[in-house]
């Protein structure tokens, strides 16, 4: 007869180093590298340190986020680096990067996403809190289903902020003030639309090219956020900064739907369904941001300008066509556009009252 006990113990040990591996192989953390051309300290960096360090421990380790900062990784260099480029990395198979936290207008402009154009349509928001509205509540589900359709799966909301005008002369601080302004845009038609109707000339010039040419005395101004007024260095020729804040600009942080089906579906819940607690924690650490900054562009001896209600409601009746238009090249949105119009009308104050303009 055989002897059976070294047999037993060969099958136990094989029994036990198969568990082992299955277990090991079970613990394998799964990694997801997530990037944004933000710097460190800022609140867009903040954010994705702060879904890195939630997902981590509430995963128990088991999905790790890789973050980089200003679009930086081993292989890839900063210089020239576009918001563009990074949403393209994500269609990449396998690529360097499996996410990224960027704005809705870059997603916009790389895959035409027209929904998420509604936000910055001029002095359609008028607070912060009807831009967290019509995010989460009716351009959520619908954004959701058109970045699905383009491979890319929405994460939280996040944003860049309020855009206003920097000009060197007088600041563009109603109807009349615009007349005759050469402002730089970006790209879309939306924001040249934009600029047109509240009767400036609007001038597309790159974000490299624009402060030469404003220093030159070829551009009057810029249409730009606080933070990329001063970040681009925009500010130092101006002379008035004017908060006319005629359109809010969102961000998003997104991820490669391909990577994200690797993951068990537990870890891609965890990773997603905080996104509305994520989101207002994202907003409410840029909103702190913005009185520093116009404390800032102050303390550089540049006047800042809040409109008038009066001047604003003006504004806004010129910049209805910019609407009409939008709608007619997407009447398929016309139903969510006249429902966020309802809901912004039930949500404002009876009174009329501009709670922005008292401090928001």
């Amino acid at each position: 007869m055989l002897n059976e006990r070294p047999i037993l113990l060969s099958a136990l040990a094989l029994l036990c180093a198969t568990s082992a591996s299955g277990a090991s192989a079970e613990q394998t953390p799964y990694t997801l590298a997530v990037a944004t051309l933000a710097r460190e300290s800022t609140p867009w960096v903040d954010q994705l340190m702060a879904l890195q360090a939630r997902v981590e421990a509430e995963s128990d380790g088991r999905l790790r986020l890789r973050v980089f900062p200003g679009g930086t990784s081993a292989v890839m260099e900063p210089t020239g680096l576009r918001e563009t480029d990074l949403v393209r990395s994500l269609e990449v198979p396998e690529g360097r990067f499996q996410g990224a936290l960027v704005a809705t207008s870059t997603l916009d402009a790389v895959h035409d996403v027209p929904v998420l154009r509604i936000p910055e349509l001029p002095f359609l928001l008028d607070t912060g809190a009807e831009a967290d509205l019509v995010l989460d509540d009716l351009l959520r589900e619908p954004a959701e289903a058109a970045l699905g359709e383009r491979g890319l799966t929405l994460g939280a909301w996040s944003e860049t902020g309020w855009r206003g005008v920097i000009t060197r002369g007088r600041p563009a601080d109603s109807p009349t003030a615009f007349s005759g302004l050469r402002l730089r845009v970006e790209q879309p038609d939306l924001y040249r639309d934009t600029v047109r109707a509240l009767g400036a000339t609007p001038v597309q010039r790159s974000t490299r090219d624009a402060l030469p040419h404003f220093k030159l005395g070829h551009l009057d101004g810029v249409v730009a956020t606080p933070f990329f007024a001063l970040a681009a260095g925009w500010i130092e020729p101006a002379t008035h900064f004017t908060r006319t804040d005629h359109s809010y600009l969102a961000a998003a942080v997104v991820f490669s739907t391909e990577a994200l089906e690797d993951l068990p579906s537990d870890l891609r819940a965890l990773l997603l369904d905080g996104w509305r607690a994520d989101s207002e924690a994202a907003r409410a650490q840029v909103r702190a941001m913005e009185p520093l900054l116009l404390e800032r562009i102050e303390a550089k001896q540049k006047v800042v300008v809040d409109l008038t209600p009066a001047h604003r409601e003006a504004l806004r009746e010129k910049s209805l066509p910019v609407h009409q238009a939008f709608l007619q090249d997407h009447p398929d949105l016309e139903p969510l556009y006249h429902e966020v119009q309802a809901r912004l009308s039930a949500h404002r104050d009876p009174q009329g009252a501009h709670p922005r303009r008292a401090g928001e």
